[in-house]
């Protein structure tokens, strides 16, 4: 199901989010797969996530000749607002499942997606949290 990283670069193997966001994370890439059914607040703990690292979101506009092709939606930088990811992320989702990829580096030991944190169990207070701080607008 997913297409752009290599599979000896996982550094997460997996991230569910309520079965609509599954997230894998390589070392220098995050691809994201949006699933039918998907809504905000899933996007925006998605977002929040993603967030947390820099550089080039792209979605996947497959064409006849090359069914890879990613089209540039956004950059994310630490000044990134979650909503304005989530936006750009909406905007872009024509048919299910759709394919995202953030192109970045980042420090796999020292990151979010490197930490212990998102296990199984933790993910579903993450998202209470954040969808709570994206509905009073905070993040």
């Amino acid at each position: 199901m997913f297409r752009f990283g290599v599979p000896s670069d996982v550094v997460s193997d997996l991230i569910n989010i309520k079965d609509k966001v599954l997230m894998k994370v390589y070392r220098n890439l995050v691809e994201f797969i949006v699933m039918e059914g998907v809504d905000e607040y899933n996007l925006a703990m998605a977002m929040w996530l993603i967030s947390h690292c820099q550089g080039h979101l792209f979605v996947n506009s497959p064409v006849p000749n090359d069914l890879k092709k990613l089209v540039h939606i956004a950059n994310v930088t630490e000044k990134s607002k979650v909503r304005d990811l989530v936006a750009s992320v909406a905007r872009h989702l024509v048919k299910y499942p759709t394919h995202f990829v953030l192109e970045t580096t980042f420090d796999t030991a020292n990151s979010l997606f490197g930490s212990m944190m998102l296990n199984r169990h933790s993910i579903n207070r993450i998202y209470t949290a954040v969808k709570n701080d994206y509905l009073d607008r905070a993040i």
